[in-house]
């Protein structure tokens, strides 16, 4: 979840999550080839990381990388793991699932700023922005959210309530109590 705020590339991001995490999370994957010499399907920055981390004599053990190691591949498979790590794989989150869940961390688990960068990357302004950006959408936008599938989808019932002012939201459809302190 690299925030890579501008000035901050994914490799500095990359590179900061994995010093802190003592390894990756992600084996890189090696092919073993005839002569017994291994080449790297993917992974190759995380692979240039360790190296960095060792000549840097960072502290942690970056002799040793976690891998998955398949045995003289053809070609069309390295291809099709290469195109799937980087094509099909993983898609990042959108702008809020992100900052629901920097939230969470924040918020719920009582998480420090500091080591959700140390995790995530980015600066703390940025991690600060997102979370306030989640509580504005949260405490201002839920209502509109919440409502607008009705008015969209039960097009007769908007005139009705229009006239009937006095009319209670929660007669008109069922309403959790929440959304309903908070947007009535």
């Amino acid at each position: 979840m690299a925030l890579c705020p501008t000035g901050e590339s994914t490799f500095d991001s990359l590179y900061e999550s994995i010093k802190t995490n003592g390894g990756v999370i992600h084996p890189i994957i090696l092919n073993k080839i005839h002569d017994g010499s291994f080449v790297v399907v993917e992974g190759n920055t995380r692979v240039q990381i360790y190296r960095e981390l060792r000549n840097r004599n960072a502290l942690g053990d970056w002799d040793r990388i976690s891998s998955i190691i398949y045995k003289n591949l053809p070609a069309e498979q390295i291809h099709a793991i290469r195109l799937q790590s980087h094509l099909v794989g993983p898609r990042d989150w959108d702008p809020y699932s992100k900052a629901k869940y920097l939230n969470y961390l924040y918020n719920t688990e009582n998480m420090p700023i500091n080591q959700i960068i140390a995790f995530c990357g980015g600066k703390a302004a940025e991690v600060q922005k997102m979370i306030k950006a989640y509580n504005d959408m949260e405490q201002y936008y839920t209502c509109l959210y919440f409502f607008g599938p009705l008015f969209n989808c039960a097009k007769s019932i908007v005139p009705y309530l229009l006239t009937r002012v006095s009319i209670s939201f929660e007669i008109a459809c069922d309403i959790p109590a929440a959304i309903r302190q908070k947007c009535l």
